[in-house]
């Protein structure tokens, strides 16, 4: 008797969707996967050379197969809600092992299946519907530049702004766990208040200046790694010339093609 009246109290009890561990999980993949794609992203065009068969895009179709792969398994493990994942980046891997240089229509067209998901907030809270509303907002940016680089291949900013984006969603998750469902007990925030709602705009204003401040450092950082590297081939290329006398009355020149020569490398 007292197992069954314990149950029907705990039957009456509202029922939520989702967990504090359902919105740190994924948030925590697409800052990995934001983290990695600025980086990736970045020494791409920083790196790019007019030769086609240079071992930089060679190295880098094989980081695209590799990539793909890891978020296939990454979509299979949470199936149930990013499954379109799965898919998506096994065309990316198709594309990438064919050799074609345009994005696959196919592959960006799925991401729209994967953004359908994000509806599972009618009937909540007003602060539960704003702050997914918030994140809607980076999805539906997300889907406008993946349509654009459709159209648009291989364009710096798209990428990078796509990349931010990702980063702008992680963090945006972690921000919903932490108002919804509090990790260590402490106390709930009010759904309805309006007060609560404006600082929750004003905390996704800031988790978007963090995204674009992180991109900017990456890139700053690769850059800088970069050059220092370009300037050390460039150093020992132009001792090698002086030690075999190759170096004549036009240093300028040979410093230019020392650059050349070592940034095709």
């Amino acid at each position: 008797f007292c197992k069954n009246s314990h149950n029907k109290k705990d039957f009456k009890k509202p029922l939520r969707m989702g967990d504090f561990k359902g919105h740190v999980l994924p948030g925590s993949l697409l800052i990995l996967f934001g983290l990695w794609w600025s980086v990736k992203y970045s020494l791409k065009h920083i790196s790019r050379t007019p030769k086609k068969n240079s071992h930089v895009q060679r190295n880098f179709k094989h980081v695209e197969i590799i990539e793909g792969a890891v978020k296939v398994v990454l979509g299979l493990a949470l199936m149930d809600f990013y499954f379109h994942f799965g898919f998506c980046n096994i065309s990316e891997i198709l594309w990438v092992i064919t050799e074609d240089q345009k994005p696959c229509v196919f592959e960006q067209l799925l991401h729209f299946i994967g953004f359908l998901f994000q509806y599972h907030v009618s009937q909540r809270p007003m602060l539960d519907q704003h702050i997914h509303a918030m994140l809607l907002m980076a999805i539906y940016a997300g889907v406008a530049t993946c349509v654009i680089q459709v159209f648009v291949h291989d364009n710096m900013i798209l990428d990078l702004f796509s990349a931010c984006l990702a980063l702008l969603q992680g963090t945006w998750f972690w921000q919903i766990g932490f108002v919804l469902y509090p990790p260590w007990g402490g106390p709930e925030w009010d759904l309805n208040d309006h007060s609560n709602i404006m600082f929750i705009t004003m905390c996704f204003c800031w988790h978007f200046a963090l995204a674009i401040l992180l991109m900017a450092s990456n890139y700053t950082l690769v850059y800088c790694s970069y050059v220092s590297r370009i300037q050390k081939r460039v150093g020992g290329l132009l001792r090698k010339m002086e030690g075999a006398g190759e170096l004549g009355p036009v240093p300028l020149l040979c410093w230019g093609s020392a650059i050349l020569c070592a940034h095709r490398e």
